[in-house]
């Protein structure tokens, strides 16, 4: 399977449930008896919306892990940092590319030669986020990452390009071994980015 071929498998449920979600749009909008469009009026201006769902992306590029949080296959979180006297939301910080978001520092003695070469390969962003002011670390302006990573008991997540969650993790000791499964599943549909 080559890369790019992921890419049906990863979406194709997003392109039924909304092409069934537009039929139903369709439906609901071109109610001719009058009775029934005074009716749907109704509803909408005074009845409660369904609430909107993330959908969650399948495929070979993501983590087998177990995620209790139930992130892995959906965006990203996107909130306000700071970085010097620089605040933007962190996407615009950094460039587009596979990046892990940390509470806590990722050391680099961590990694084995092999996981160093992907991180090279992949030019993996490491992306510490922090309450605090550490310096060369992102500050955490409405405490939006802190509260998540709290909340979920995790300390970082790993993001692909697309800025869909490839994993999480609740130990930056965790990460070693998501970087080992990223290879093999990027090997698996045909990256040949390692030699």
């Amino acid at each position: 399977m080559a890369l790019l071929q992921t890419y049906e498998e990863e979406r194709s449920p997003h392109v039924l449930a909304l092409t069934k979600l537009a039929i139903k749009i369709g439906n609901l909008v071109h109610i001719r008896n009058p009775i029934l469009a005074f009716l749907r009026n109704l509803f909408l201006r005074y009845g409660p919306l369904p609430p909107l769902t993330m959908l969650r992306l399948g495929g070979p590029l993501l983590s087998t892990r177990e995620d209790s949080t139930d992130s892995v296959g959906r965006p990203g979180w996107q909130a306000r940092v700071a970085l010097g006297t620089r605040v933007d939301l962190l996407d615009n910080f950094l460039d587009i590319g596979w990046r892990v978001v940390s509470r806590h520092k990722v050391p680099q003695m961590i990694f084995n030669s092999s996981q160093k070469a992907l991180v090279e390969a992949l030019k993996l962003q490491f992306s510490h986020v922090t309450r605090g002011d550490v310096e060369g670390s992102f500050i955490d302006i409405d405490g939006e990452y802190d509260a998540w990573f709290r909340k979920h008991d995790r300390k970082l997540f790993l993001e692909r390009p697309d800025n869909y969650v490839f994993a999480v993790m609740a130990t930056v000791e965790e990460l070693p071994g998501v970087l080992d499964e990223l290879a093999e599943r990027l090997a698996a549909v045909g990256w040949k980015g390692l030699k």
